[in-house]
């Protein structure tokens, strides 16, 4: 995990040195604005040296913290738009950078974007979820799979839905990649406690009496 969080360390420095890079081109772009002011107003000497430099401050700055707002702060900014406080449903959330770098196979970076979102998101399970399937599928982590998935099915916010699929893949690892079916007892048997009575547990709980006798046989 300690070379995740340098990931993560290294994507925020790569976001932010590109928009520096772009905010170069703004702080020019706002030199020869401040002097295109200075021409059309008459102005020289010194008075026109400070419309150039304020140009160049301005035009960085605004491009620089304007990218970085668009980076970090837009999902956010949104979401507490069409879902203001008070209200119990969270809001659906794209994490676009994530998924992009996931589809175009870059897992290390993916990997650390997904981790800045749940930073920036805790309450929502779908990048702990995504981080699992991660680490299963790509680094062949197993054990890191795991940790990820129960983190999930421990987020109080996690839907039923949701909760059946963590445990499905946490049960389907530990029965067939990891060799150790009964581990995954306490995570079905959590599952058909929680919903009793839910009819898309029922595979669960089939799966649960099955691992429960075989260890009984075994």
């Amino acid at each position: 995990m300690a070379q995740k969080s340098k990931n993560v360390d290294a994507t925020d420095r790569a976001i932010k040195l590109k928009a520096a890079v772009w905010a170069g081109v703004g702080g020019l772009m706002g030199g020869v604005l401040g002097i295109a002011v200075a021409t059309r107003s008459q102005v020289t000497g010194s008075l026109a040296f400070v419309l150039f430099l304020g140009g160049i401050i301005t035009g960085f700055c605004i491009v620089y913290f304007g990218s970085l707002y668009v980076t970090f702060g837009t999902a956010r900014t949104m979401g507490n738009i069409y879902h203001p406080q008070g209200r119990t449903t969270p809001p659906i959330r794209e994490y676009s950078r994530a998924r992009t770098l996931t589809k175009q196979g870059n897992y290390e970076r993916a990997a650390a974007a997904w981790e800045l979102n749940v930073a920036e998101y805790p309450e929502d399970t779908v990048p702990y979820m995504e981080l699992g399937r991660l680490y299963r599928n790509q680094f062949n982590d197993y054990g890191q799979s795991v940790s990820w998935y129960s983190r999930a099915a421990q987020n109080s916010n996690i839907s039923v839905g949701h909760l059946v699929l963590v445990t499905q893949e946490i049960a389907e690892i530990y029965q067939h990649k990891l060799h150790t079916p009964e581990k995954a007892i306490p995570f079905l048997a959590e599952l058909v406690r929680r919903y009793p009575d839910d009819p898309n547990v029922d595979a669960a709980r089939k799966q649960l009496a099955e691992l429960r006798k075989g260890i009984e046989n075994g």
